[in-house]
Parts: structure tokens; C-alpha cells; sequence
């Protein structure tokens, strides 16, 4: 299911060091955060946008880049995709600037 690679470090030129992407870490042994790596030839093959667009608008549209080895270990709450609702006179009584 998933495309995750390893994990490695960010300051590779430091330790070289990677890890599996089956363990549980926070930082490298150098302290310094790890990057995720994917088999990106695996997700050209595999993964197609039309796919992905008739999905749920959830976090879970993107499964495949989530380190998740199969489906039945997906749990849900239907969380994400929360709307971006532009609200032009929302800045102007408070002074804020608003970018648009």
C-alpha cells in the first residue's frame, strides 16, 4: 500500500545514518530531524490523479503517502480538508491587514 522508502537523516553529510521505516523515532542519533524517502518509481507506476480525485476529501486520499501497511489499519474521523472561506471585511474593523 504505502511507497515509504526509509527514513534518513536531514544532515546526512553528518552521520549518513537511515532508518526503517518500521520503527518509531523522533530525531537521529545526531539529533537532527529525519527526512521521509519514498520509491518515487513505485508511485509513478501506481498512483493516477484521477484515482485520487474521486476519493473522500479526507486526510486518507493520500494513503499511499502515509506510512500505513495496510488498509485495515487506517482509522479515521474523517478529518481534513476544512474550507478556506475568504472573509474580505474581517481585517478592517481590528486595523489588520488582510492578504489576499
Amino acid at each position: 500500500m504505502g511507497f515509504l522508502s526509509h527514513l534518513e537523516c536531514s544532515q546526512c553529510s553528518k552521520c549518513s545514518k537511515h532508518y526503517s521505516k518500521r520503527g518509531i523515532y523522533n530525531l537521529g542519533w545526531c539529533g537532527n530531524p529525519l527526512l521521509v524517502r519514498y520509491r518515487s518509481e513505485d508511485i509513478k507506476q501506481s498512483v493516477q490523479k484521477e484515482d485520487m480525485e474521486s476519493r473522500d476529501p479526507t486526510l486518507w486520499k493520500y494513503k499511499e503517502f502515509f506510512p500505513i501497511e495496510g488498509e485495515e489499519n487506517i482509522v479515521s474521523l474523517k478529518e481534513g480538508f476544512t474550507p478556506v472561506i475568504k472573509l474580505d471585511g474581517l481585517g478592517k474593523p481590528s486595523g489588520w491587514i488582510i492578504f489576499t
